[in-house]
């Protein structure tokens, strides 16, 4: 994240908020409101072939979603460091590899969020050790099956967009799905 701006609206513990003036197209200012967003993680895990996942509420949206195991990076940490510790933290399952699959932008139309997705095959299974916030959000560990994950993709509801993009390279590796 960036360090505090004069311009900031709001600053908070993950993110600010802070407006923005920006020439556009025409020459004529704009005004941006641009959200600044520390670096996250995902974590697409394959355990025994079903591809584990967070079952939890989320009040943004009144739903209850299917989550990656995911999370910031905090501050001295690398990306690959901050997914082994949200994949322990909220799983308990330990990941002795990791492979880096690609970095995206979830929503740059107003956020300069950056999330780098990370695979591992049969991580080892453990306690999870969440934080207290995280206990409080009702997070269920959950394994889903090929034809599971494939009718979520495919199905009407909405999903997490991290969730999404994950579960679409993991069923990658399926093809029978």
């Amino acid at each position: 994240m960036a360090p505090p701006d004069n311009d900031a609206v709001f600053s908070g513990r993950a993110f600010q908020v802070r407006v923005e003036e920006r020439p556009g197209p025409d020459g004529r200012p704009h005004r941006y409101e641009v959200v600044d967003r520390v670096p996250a993680v995902a974590v697409v895990a394959d355990v025994d072939g079903a591809l584990l996942a967070i079952r939890q509420e989320r009040p943004a949206v009144r739903r209850v979603l299917y989550e990656l195991p995911a999370g910031k990076v905090d501050p001295g940490e690398s990306p690959e460091q901050a997914a082994r510790r949200e994949l322990a933290e909220e799983t308990g399952y330990r990941a002795e590899h990791l492979v880096r699959l690609f970095d995206l932008y979830p929503s740059p139309g107003y956020t300069n969020e950056l999330v780098s997705f990370f695979f591992t095959a049969d991580p080892a299974a453990g306690l999870p050790h969440r934080e207290s916030g995280e206990e409080a959000a009702g997070m269920e560990v959950v394994l889903l099956s090929p034809p599971q994950v494939c009718q979520m993709i495919l199905g009407a509801e909405p999903l997490n967009a991290l969730f999404h993009t994950g579960a679409t390279v993991w069923l990658g590796r399926h093809p029978r799905a």
